[in-house]
């Protein structure tokens, strides 16, 4: 942890001008920033960067697991990142464009990603490495947006050219490596290199155990390699699916001739949402939503609304966010839309997400905004002045990861808007974790915390003491300043409170002289097990000194962020006394 002011604050970024008369949510504390990482900065460049350098490293899509975050970039790489410890555990190459598309298959723990390249790279999460490569059609171009059917165990490509097409993962290797290697050698795409002979190119990338190795004075590392080259053959290609980019695909389970079926929605920039049947064979249309004849109260069908960027299902509501900045919300029982949420702004709507009850729209302005489950507005989070490009909620955490234009991953906390809105269908709220409590009062809600997996544990247990740390460095506990000394006793009261909530057997103030703060004195007793072993008089004691006074901030307009707010960026924490002396004592307990 570090007390440099070194970063901007994500929430003192300056508002767009429709909404400056309205502060943020987390400029009020109802969402939090945990930690906002940098992929410029893992790249190794410099921060004086010009706006090339900048939009190579914009973070494009986001896809997560358990352990992991990962990032795919304009410049083709993907970048993991530790959800536990918020650091950078691994750069991916493969890519020889931007990585535009980002799934998860869980259950085999393989990580797909589709580029600007025309491939789709398959990796395993745990190892890290690149197990396959699929290349899309003849000249299908980028491979714009991805979506993986559990129960087809297919791939599904949005692409460049306005095809769609199907991989089918379960029956990969029914066609032989011969085949494969005449199917790719007959295309002649940019996988070959125009002065090698096409054969031999394909032999040496699928029957050798690694790629050939980038040139001893390349920029880049080598390419990872792969086990396998697989191709998607014209029987399984929908051409001409939309008359524009196909920019978002999305799978879900809807209800239709009164039983559910999986079906994949698509939505292209010539403003067209069509609805597909995933079979053996490729892709079957059953539906669209017709966007030439809406006509109600909330207006729409200008010109700027015909292009969609993104998807997002909730039940049986489908939301498709425009280009205009609008954000269409259709009915899938009745295929009819039944209102446009309007975000009063222009700003392209690039990313959309559900979770806990909420819808989260990313923009182009860098916002993003929050509607509750009755499409009711909750508000925006100040997300900084570039793009949102990509937005990914975690499904076991109350925690929504956004991807900027300028690289940027920030996590927020959105636990306090989770809890407010509680659960629709029995209209109560669930406890808050955001509160001077490390640990909720709920019995329920504490069972539950100790009751997950491993890391998830590990992850919430984490987060409570971020969140106290975090409300403890907003106490101005200077020494030595009279109009900040009950400021002082607040900080001292809260360390005591902390101590009792982590299971001191004793826990209290101690008072010094008038014009001192008081100390904190805490006890800890060891274990059961421990005590019926060893004699009080043997049992080993360790004593701890710390002191949770600070100094003086100084000219705060010298800072670049405020003094008593903690700030995360790019694993470190900076804020008045995260390492000196809040942040170690904190860590000690």
């Amino acid at each position: 942890m570090r007390t440099e002011a070194q970063t901007p604050q994500v929430s003192s970024q300056s508002q767009p001008a429709h909404q400056a008369t309205a502060p943020s949510l987390n400029q009020t504390g109802q969402v939090r920033c945990l930690q906002t990482l940098s992929q410029l900065l893992a790249s190794g460049h410099d921060t004086s960067y010009d706006d090339v350098s900048k939009d190579s490293i914009s973070a494009l899509t986001l896809a997560l697991n358990e352990q992991y975050v990962f990032s795919g970039s304009q410049r083709g790489q993907i970048y993991v990142w530790s959800r536990e410890t918020f650091r950078l555990e691994r750069v991916l190459y493969g890519h020889t464009a931007g990585c535009l598309a980002l799934v998860l298959d869980d259950k085999r723990g393989v990580l797909f990603s589709g580029g600007g390249d025309g491939k789709v790279r398959a990796w395993d999460v745990q190892t890290l490495r690149c197990l396959y490569v699929v290349h899309a059609g003849v000249n299908s171009g980028a491979v714009l947006s991805l979506a993986y059917s559990h129960a087809c165990d297919a791939l599904v490509l949005g692409c460049q050219d306005t095809s769609i097409q199907v991989f089918d993962v379960a029956n990969k290797d029914s066609v032989g490596r011969e085949q494969r290697i005449k199917e790719m050698a007959a295309r002649r795409s940019r996988f070959f290199d125009g002065s090698t002979d096409p054969i031999a190119v394909c032999a040496s990338y699928m029957t050798s155990d690694s790629r050939p190795s980038s040139p001893a004075d390349s920029a880049e590392p080598a390419d990872e390699p792969a086990e396998e080259h697989y191709v998607v053959f014209e029987s399984t290609i929908t051409h001409y699916a939309h008359s524009g980019y196909v920019y978002s695909i999305l799978l879900g389970n809807v209800v239709r001739n009164s039983r559910e079926e999986e079906i994949l929605f698509s939505a292209a920039s010539d403003g067209d949402i069509k609805m597909w049947r995933i079979s053996g064979t490729g892709l079957e249309e059953v539906g669209v939503l017709d966007r030439n004849n809406v006509s109600d109260s909330y207006g729409g069908g200008a010109d700027d609304d015909v292009c969609i960027h993104s998807l997002a299902l909730n039940d049986e509501l489908l939301f498709a966010g425009l280009q205009s900045g609008g954000i269409e919300v259709w009915d899938l029982e009745t295929m009819q839309r039944i209102r446009t949420l309007a975000s009063n702004s222009s700003a392209n709507v690039f990313s959309l997400v559900v979770h806990g009850h909420c819808l989260y729209s990313g923009a182009s302005d860098g916002t993003i905004r929050a509607w509750s489950s009755d499409l009711q507005p909750l508000g925006w989070i100040a997300g900084g002045s570039d793009s949102v490009l990509a937005l990914v909620a975690a499904a076991d955490d109350d925690l929504l990861i956004s991807g900027t234009d300028d690289g940027a991953i920030a996590f927020w906390d959105v636990s306090a808007i989770v809890a407010s809105l509680g659960d629709p269908a029995s209209g109560s709220a669930r406890v808050s974790v955001i509160s001077p409590h490390i640990y909720p009062k709920d019995s329920s809600e504490q069972q539950q915390l100790m009751s997950g997996p491993v890391p998830q544990r590990r992850r919430q247990r984490g987060r409570r003491m971020l969140q106290a740390l975090d409300q403890w460095v907003r106490l101005k506990s200077v020494s030595g300043v009279p109009e900040l000394q009950s400021e002082c006793r607040r900080a001292a009261r809260f360390l005591k409170d902390l101590m009792r909530q982590l299971g001191a057997a004793d826990a209290r103030l101690i008072s010094s002289t008038p014009s001192s703060n008081p100390l904190v004195y805490g006890r800890f007793d060891a274990s059961v097990a421990a005590a019926n072993t060893q004699p009080l008089a043997e049992r080993p004691t360790v004593f701890v000194y710390g002191h949770y006074d600070v100094m003086p901030a100084g000219d705060e307009t010298q800072w670049r962020t405020r003094p008593f707010e903690m700030v995360g960026r790019d694993g470190y924490l900076y804020g008045r006394g995260v390492s000196d002396d809040k942040g170690p004592v904190l860590a000690t307990l």
